[in-house]
């Protein structure tokens, strides 16, 4: 499993570009930051922070989808435990093994609001549980000038896109919390949280939105109705290949 920093900066190594509206200056200092700074662990609470000079970024980390969940989690998730099983009871053989199947459930924007939105508000309650932890360790001083970013990665499979149907040509158009008036009157409304990396991937290609909370007009002044789109719904597919290698007493692989 990938470390939270693993995760954070995979968008940038896979040349993802740090979209925003507004200034560029806030925008412009969090992209020199994130590959310069000193990451420093704290444990999970928060998932990780950096410091540089007075200025300490909390950074919490957190996932969503786009399909429907229960308490029993996303639709996504259960489909996938289900084939990471199916995956280790394959046996493992000389020829290779291969396994197909799909990803099963239902997705819509309501569920995306919904699970980004719960996902928001437990990690926003423990906002002095992390500036707390941070400063028993001495990372936090009366000197520092504290920051909140959460991190919010969309990990639906595929991606999610919508269908611009005011379009003459019904343009599909990739599905982001930097547009997502609903998500904007999210982060508006709780106030402690001053900045949201937002990152998804569609077709193969990073998106990363840098949003400031005091460049929130910007945004809004971009937002889509996303509701007003027919959300696109796919099957996705998933092939995994297994094959058994054995490696010879001089620590070659047999067989090349």
């Amino acid at each position: 499993m990938e470390t939270e920093i693993e995760a954070l900066i995979k968008y940038f190594k896979n040349g993802g570009q740090l979209h925003y509206y507004g200034s560029e200056f806030k925008a412009a200092k969090i992209a020199d930051l994130l590959p310069q700074c000193q990451y420093l662990y704290s444990g999970d609470a928060p998932d990780m922070f950096f410091k540089k000079d007075d200025l300490v970024i909390i950074i919490e980390h957190f996932e969503f989808d786009c399909y429907k969940a229960t308490k029993k989690g996303s639709d996504f998730r259960r489909e996938l435990a289900r084939i990471q099983r199916k995956e280790e009871a394959l046996p493992s053989t000389e020829e290779g093994e291969v396994l197909r199947d799909v990803i099963h459930g239902s997705s819509s924007y309501e569920y995306y609001i919904s699970n980004v939105t719960k996902a928001f508000k437990e990690h926003y309650a423990h906002i002095d549980l992390y500036i707390d932890n941070l400063r028993k360790n001495g990372a936090i001083d009366k000197k520092s000038n504290i920051k909140v970013l959460f991190f919010i990665e969309d990990v639906s499979p595929i991606g999610c896109v919508a269908v611009d149907q005011t379009s003459s040509e019904f343009d599909l158009v990739h599905v982001t919390l930097a547009e997502s008036r609903e998500f904007l009157d999210l982060l508006r409304d709780n106030t402690r949280v001053d900045f949201v990396l937002a990152c998804s991937s569609y077709s193969n290609e990073p998106y990363i939105w840098f949003i400031d909370r005091t460049e929130l007009d910007a945004y809004y002044e971009q937002a889509l109705d996303y509701y007003s789109m027919r959300f696109a719904e796919f099957t996705p597919r998933v092939r995994v290949f297994k094959k058994l290698i054995t490696i010879d007493e001089t620590g070659k692989i047999r067989g090349n």
